[in-house]
């Protein structure tokens, strides 16, 4: 019965200063509204840069919303070693600076660079299927298949993971376990010693982690081990995807958090950053380099600028976006409505006729401009969206009024206006004009369709044509043709002459 009442005593002990560690980090008031910040890294998908940019984000709306703490959902395999190493960075910086502890919540999985965040945060929760570890680095072979890092990157990774466990008072030699599959660790009596050999063990020892092997540890020795803060009875089942209460969260009914009044969880989704998050696939990377690459070979070897030409730009844009996502983000609809304006320019000035690039143009000048018609309201952000819909609503009508009022006056002007005005200021032609009025638009003569004539300069596709002793700008339909070429004249375009190769 004593014993009994001892353990009961060290229980209720420990869960005091358990209580008053969190309480002494974690403020919240009686009276108003607790902001609770979400974050969440699911199985489906790996560590990496967009899981960064999407942290980076949404960490800076919690701090300006005011959360008390946030909450890291962690069931993930791992991923990128750089990309958690930046998000450790983040964790830290708003624990430290912003004083907004985070709190670890282990659901499943914390393998890899999932092991490095849990141990970014101030607090972590386990629950019985909770699994942390085996955190080596690998990367892929020649073969195609994952082999261990050097020596030298599992070393400092290892060293790392130490620095990190020790933050927040964890042993490190757990962390460094880990990485490091050669060492052998033991708990001897109260402390975790690091063996130089399996030889070393003694037969009251209790082996932590045998050489040959990565460290993973499963809920229980997570906790015996000291790592976890808070032992969570139920499964958790939540997901970023859906609207939740705090009071569905397995935390939620954790000591000291089931006392917080007026919690409310809020979550971080912006359509700015999942499209950034898309950029940033490896895939989807390597995808428009091949783009860009293709489409100014056929750009280079096609006579004018085309759709392959537009493409290629296109592509070209959307990698230099992703280099710099993290600053773009915050421009992004300037972006938007500049790329349409280009993309205008090029449909009107360089490519004949109107296609689908100034169709995109037109489209991304409406967009960037209506967007940025919105002062303080994210169109696409769902909180915004909820709050300003009766001024997205009241703005888009009056955006709507005035494209097609500025439709029906530029086809007046067209019609009625701008034809006299411009007959009478000289400034541009309406139609053929003598030449001893001093008015000449562009070349008043062309070669005869089916000419035939040599190059004057090299094709690249624009160049100069010498046909029946006349010289002309011109434009090949096809490769590149060099200079005193064989041509063949094979259309007008405009004030284009459009020539390809003839036989020699």
């Amino acid at each position: 019965m004593k014993l009994i009442k001892l353990i009961c005593f060290f229980c209720l002990a420990f869960g005091t200063i358990f209580s008053e560690d969190i309480s002494s980090h974690i403020k919240f008031s009686e009276t108003e509204e607790n902001l609770i910040g979400y974050l969440h890294v699911e199985k489906d998908r790996s560590i990496d840069l967009s899981t960064y940019i999407q942290m980076k984000f949404a960490i800076e709306d919690f701090k300006k919303k005011g959360v008390r703490f946030i909450i890291l959902h962690l069931d993930t395999p791992g991923g990128e070693v750089l990309a958690a190493t930046k998000i450790t960075d983040l964790l830290h910086e708003v624990d430290l600076k912003d004083h907004i502890p985070v709190v670890a919540v282990i659901d499943n999985w914390a393998i890899s660079a999932g092991a490095m965040l849990a141990y970014s945060c101030r607090f972590i929760g386990t629950n019985k299927s909770s699994i942390m570890g085996a955190a080596e680095p690998v990367l892929m072979g020649s073969d195609g298949k994952m082999e261990s890092a050097s020596e030298k990157m599992t070393s400092a990774l290892s060293a790392q993971m130490a620095s990190l466990a020790s933050y927040y008072n964890r042993d490190p030699l757990i962390a460094k376990a880990m990485v490091d599959k050669d060492l052998v660790i033991v708990k001897r009596g109260e402390s975790i010693l690091e063996l130089s050999n399996e030889g070393e063990i003694k037969q009251s020892d209790q082996v932590i982690s045998k050489a040959g092997k990565l460290l993973t540890l499963t809920s229980k020795e997570i906790v015996d081990y000291g790592i976890s803060d808070i032992l969570l009875k139920t499964h958790a089942k939540e997901s970023i995807t859906s609207s939740f209460s705090f009071e569905q969260l397995s935390l939620a009914k954790a000591p000291f958090f089931d006392s917080i009044p007026y919690a409310t969880v809020i979550t971080y989704t912006d359509w700015k950053v999942q499209f950034f998050s898309i950029l940033s696939h490896p895939m989807i990377a390597s995808l428009l380099v091949m783009g860009m690459m293709i489409g100014f070979y056929i750009e280079i070897n096609s006579a004018g600028f085309g759709i392959a030409g537009s493409i290629a730009l296109c592509c070209l844009s959307l990698v230099l976006l992703n280099s710099f996502a993290i600053y773009a983000i915050n421009i992004l609809e300037l972006i938007i409505l500049v790329c349409g304006i280009i993309l205008l320019l090029i449909e009107l000035f360089i490519i004949p006729g109107f296609g689908v690039t100034g169709i995109i143009g037109i489209c991304l000048i409406l967009i960037g401009t209506f967007v940025l018609m919105l002062p303080g309201i994210d169109l696409f952000h769902l909180d915004s969206l909820q709050i300003g819909s009766e001024a997205i609503l009241e703005r888009g009508v009056y955006f709507s009024l005035a494209i097609i009022l500025s439709m029906v006056v530029i086809l007046v002007l067209a019609r009625y206006v701008t034809p006299k005005f411009y007959r009478y200021a000289k400034i541009v032609l309406t139609g053929e004009q003598e030449s001893k009025d001093g008015y000449i638009a562009g070349p008043t003569e062309f070669p005869k369709i089916g000419s035939a004539g040599v190059t004057f300069t090299e094709l690249r596709p624009f160049g100069k044509i010498l046909v029946e002793g006349n010289l002309y700008s011109a434009t090949a339909d096809g490769k590149f043709m060099e200079k005193g070429a064989a041509i063949i004249v094979t259309a007008i375009d405009g004030n284009k002459v459009i020539v390809t190769r003839g036989k020699s």
